[in-house]
């Protein structure tokens, strides 16, 4: 699979080892895409785990699930057009 983050590599070559938890993100560009590939792979539990700390308590888990399936739900009705 394509890693959604759009660099064009697959996803276990480009962020699939950050979000796994194989190894952490080294610049802020890595950090953000991994970020959207775990929207986009509705892998919420690391969206949550890389909030700033200062204010993941304030993440709503529900809303954060229901916005990652509307970026599934797009991204792959896109994609069949």
């Amino acid at each position: 699979m394509t890693c959604p983050c759009g660099k064009g590599e697959s996803i276990e070559a480009c962020c699939g080892p950050i979000l796994s938890g194989q190894r952490q993100a080294e610049t802020a560009e890595e950090l953000m895409r991994a970020r959207y590939t775990a929207y986009a792979t509705h892998n919420v539990d690391f969206v949550i785990s890389s909030h700033d700390p200062a204010t993941a308590g304030e993440v709503d888990r529900a809303n954060t699930e229901a916005w990652a399936e509307k970026i599934r739900v797009a991204r792959f009705g896109n994609s069949e057009q």
